[in-house]
């Protein structure tokens, strides 16, 4: 067998004789087995076609870079693809690009492949070619800058990509795919990320029938989504299971067609007051589809009172807000909005005040987290006179100075508590102290699921009952536990 070689060369001139010798080279005469390739700027990148390097080859790293096409024009010229082992990290920047079209990757497995053009010119070939290319079972994918513009003649065929990227910091990187009318198929792609302007391209893709596990889209500035904000007609992510919106990007979901999709776990995570202001503009409610879990961070969580949720069936409704100003819109609206059939809820710091705004009265929910860390974040619950409903509730759990809260709820009069669960040190309890005694409903609660300090307990009226709803003395639950 033979050793593998290291070939490497970057910004060094070649002599003309050299490259003489390499041009009158046969296609593929040169038998190798190859560890590693770095050329940069040299026209000894010719010498890629005169390579027979083995399939077996471990490749750690394959990086070509070519500020001049004529480093790479023998390559291009050539008819026959070039196999390149399998290669575990491989980086094709400016002109070197191109050369993606003439490697055969289908036999080939590519851990880390990017491809990098600073220049609309770097990937002229690729666009020009007929036949889309392949990167066969790529494990990740990333395209930059002017390479984004390629991904409309990546292959569909024999393609498995574990993580596709696309980043866009400026418009002009993805103007050709914003001139198309016709949607492009990226083939099965399990996760993929788009990030700034590369965010617009979600709506040019058509996802149907792509297996996408997770989708995740950020966008830091507002012109980043701006040409998918002003499409009328909603497009369809498919079969989504988990998808992740960032920053601007959260309004995007507002152009999203997610009634027949699949989405089961969605996130919406805002950190400017500005990049929620296009979902808070809709007059119309926006549907979510079928979604299963929600979690709904920082500004983001404005949101909800513009999420249609009243036909939904959301397993589990999380709500996070670590300043005041992340609740404000929520919690200036007069009518209260419906969160539909949630059956698990959890809400943190801030975000606890916004189940006053949530009309839970018919509500049936299978367990209720609240929690907070400072005092502050129950302040405006705390200020209210009129009492909060949270209707049927199976299991509840108050945490920190969320125990509170509980002087300001009542329960559905026909609810029966399979756990209630109170947790906090001395001064989370000292509004709770301050009560009169047997002053806090509770309803009824099965026996072994009240779980307080004894120092609240004379606080709580409530009833215990076995699992028939048959009263139980207190003595006799106390007996119980004990054995």
């Amino acid at each position: 067998r033979e050793t593998p070689i290291c070939l490497v060369r970057r910004y060094e001139s070649v002599s003309p004789l050299a490259l003489e010798n390499i041009e009158r080279m046969a296609p593929s005469s040169i038998g190798c087995s190859l560890k590693k390739l770095d050329l940069s700027d040299t026209g000894l990148i010719n010498i890629l076609p005169k390579l027979r390097i083995h399939e077996d080859s471990e490749v750690e790293e394959f990086k070509l870079a070519a500020s001049k096409e004529e480093y790479i024009t023998e390559i291009l010229e050539q008819e026959k693809t070039i196999c390149v082992g399998r290669v575990e990290t491989m980086e094709l920047k400016e002109y070197a690009v191109s050369v993606i079209t003439k490697m055969r990757l289908e036999d080939c497995g590519v851990g880390d492949l990017s491809l990098i053009a600073t220049r609309k010119e770097h990937i002229t070939e690729i666009l020009k070619q007929e036949k889309p290319f392949c990167v066969g079972r790529v494990t990740r994918v990333h395209f930059y800058k002017y390479a984004v513009g390629s991904i409309t003649e990546m292959s569909r065929e024999d393609c498995e990509v574990e993580y596709l990227s696309l980043n866009a910091s400026k418009e002009e990187y993805i103007t050709e795919i914003l001139k198309q009318e016709k949607p492009f198929c990226v083939g099965r792609v399990k996760t993929m990320e788009l990030g700034d302007y590369a965010v617009g391209v979600i709506a040019k893709m058509s996802l149907e029938d792509c297996g996408v596990e997770y989708l995740r889209l950020s966008a830091s500035k507002e012109e980043h989504v701006a040409a998918v904000l002003k499409q009328e007609k909603p497009f369809c992510v498919g079969r989504v299971k988990k998808m992740w919106l960032l920053g601007y990007a959260v309004g995007v979901i507002t152009k999203m067609s997610l009634e027949d999709c699949g989405v089961e776990h969605l996130v919406l995570a805002a950190y400017k007051k500005e990049e929620i202001a296009s979902v808070l503009e809709q007059e119309k409610p926006f549907c979510v589809g079928r979604v299963k879990t929600m979690e709904l961070g920082y500004y983001a969580v404005g949101a909800i009172t513009r999420i249609s949720l009243k036909d939904c069936e959301i397993e589990y409704l999380s709500l996070i807000a670590s300043e005041e100003a992340h609740v404000a819109e929520v919690l200036k609206q007069e009518n209260p909005f419906c969160v539909g059939r949630v059956k698990n809820m959890r809400f943190e710091e801030y975000a606890v005040g916004v189940i006053t705004k949530m009309s839970l009265k018919d509500c049936e929910i299978g367990r209720l987290v609240l929690d907070a860390t400072g005092r502050e974040h129950v302040a405006e619950v705390l200020k209210q006179e009129k009492p909060f409903c949270v209707g049927r509730v199976k299991k509840m759990k108050l945490t920190g100075y969320a125990a509170s809260v509980i002087t300001k709820m009542t329960i559905h009069e026909d609810n029966t508590m399979a756990e209630f669960d109170l947790r906090g040190r001395e001064d989370h309890l000292c509004r709770i102290l301050k009560e009169g005694d047997n002053s806090i409903n509770l309803g009824r609660i099965r026996t072994g699921g009240l779980r307080v300090p004894e120092e609240i307990k004379r606080k709580l009226r409530y009833t215990l009952v076995d699992g028939e709803g048959r009263e139980v003395l207190e003595e006799e639950n106390d007996e119980e536990e004990r054995f």
